[in-house]
């Protein structure tokens, strides 16, 4: 468009505006969520130990009517720890005067709790360690072991609550995507413009 003038190119936007700007600029969007997606998931790996993957498959880049771009992790229930990773907390029971932490046996070999609650294992009993640390142990055999304790394996530490330190990862991967965005925005619009 060498030697147009103001009214040209003013002209141009307004065309490109109603045809193929608005189509552009969703198409941008729509990568921008994507890379966003993409940039939390990595992060999410990096940021906290990973064991059954469903936080990082549970995050998702989309661009909704009003085009913004949303970057969303957990679905409902199944995923709801995930702003706690993200902002961090403190934990309190919500019935009860404990949270049953699971340990040892209690864990699979990727950490990830054997049981939905302390109640779904047979034999607990309430137990404290030497220096006063609540649990629950499972009996392994009738009568006591050689310190005049009950003998069996400990299952689930007990905490009046627990603090979480915030592991970001949506928010860097938004202010990445954002950062992203405003470098290709003003090349896409000059390749609109120009023709190209």
């Amino acid at each position: 468009m060498s030697g147009a003038t103001l009214e040209d190119v003013q002209a141009r936007i307004q065309q490109l505006g109603q045809q193929r700007l608005p189509g552009l600029l969703r198409l941008e969007l729509l990568r921008a969520a994507l890379f966003g997606e993409g940039e939390a998931k990595g992060l999410a790996g990096t940021v906290l130990k990973v064991r059954s993957g469903m936080l990082r498959r549970s995050i998702i880049g989309k661009v909704d009517g009003d085009s913004r771009i949303i970057l969303s992790a957990g679905d409902g229930q199944r995923v709801r720890y995930a702003a706690i990773h993200e902002y961090g907390g403190t934990i309190r029971p919500k019935r009860g005067k404990y949270l049953a932490i699971p340990v040892g046996p209690a864990l699979t070999s990727s950490g990830v709790a054997r049981y939905a609650s302390p109640r779904d294992v047979p034999g607990l009993t309430f137990a404290q360690s030497r220096k006063g640390q609540p649990m629950l142990v499972q009996a392994q055999k009738a009568g006591r072991g050689k310190t005049g304790r009950a003998a069996g394996t400990v299952m689930f530490l007990l905490r009046r609550q627990v603090t979480i330190r915030a592991r970001p990862f949506m928010g860097p991967a938004m202010k990445k995507t954002a950062e992203a965005l405003a470098e290709r925005l003003p090349k896409v619009l000059v390749e609109v413009i120009s023709g190209q």
